[in-house]
């Protein structure tokens, strides 16, 4: 497959000739990485699932940046087996079903709390509660979809051509022209969203494994 960030940047190139002055190849990299992260929320194109050992106590836990939206957060009592999925409840939820929940504790968690949107930088966490009291290496493992936080991650990632086609390089196209030529960007912005509704349905209904990169594209 080819690389995306030269892919659809010649693609560019090839469709708007004589902009060469005016996008530069930083540019354009900037805007493919935007509608990468729209494609990976949007059409949850890339998976993944992170492990947290617990500690005594401990109620919140950091998320990575790279988190988009949690979708199943498993239990584990030994560490090696994931006996038991988490529900997920809000703040106000917890309230309800404890006073105290601040200063409860337990075997194992039966629910988690995300604080703050997921993905926010050095912001993000997860809140368990119970918490175990006494951990013995207990861990829990968080399955969600994921996005590409900076730019320089794209490096080295490969996309079908027809991907690239119908969903990154309208995205793409429909940002630059969006000050030069508003009914052409918008005319772009409309296919790319055809082309991500294309895309949800082709990914969507896949079954999330358990492992790193779980259907990427591709």
């Amino acid at each position: 497959m080819p690389a995306l960030v030269s892919g659809v940047t010649s693609m560019v190139r090839t469709l708007a000739p004589g902009h060469d002055d005016r996008w530069s190849d930083a540019r354009i990299e900037n805007t493919i990485h935007l509608a990468d992260l729209a494609i990976c929320e949007a059409a949850e194109v890339v998976w993944a699932s992170y492990e947290i050992d617990l500690n005594d106590g401990a109620m919140y836990y950091a998320l990575p940046d790279e988190v988009v939206a949690v979708r199943t957060v498993e239990y584990s009592y030994d560490g090696i087996n994931y006996e038991a999925v988490l529900t997920p409840i809000s703040l106000e939820d917890l309230d309800r079903i404890s006073t105290t929940w601040q200063d409860d504790s337990g075997v194992g968690p039966q629910y988690y709390v995300l604080l703050s949107a997921p993905g926010t930088p050095g912001y993000s966490q997860i809140l368990l509660w119970r918490p175990v009291a006494s951990t013995s290496g207990e861990k829990i493992r968080i399955n969600y979809v994921k996005c590409r936080p900076d730019a320089s991650d794209l490096s080295g990632v490969e996309i079908p051509n027809d991907i690239m086609e119908t969903v990154y390089l309208p995205y793409v196209l429909a940002v630059l022209f969006s000050e030069e030529d508003p009914a052409l960007s918008e005319g772009y912005m409309a296919e790319f969203n055809r082309g991500l509704w294309r895309l949800a349905t082709r990914y969507n209904h896949r079954t999330l494994e358990r492992t790193e990169g779980l259907h990427e594209l591709g």
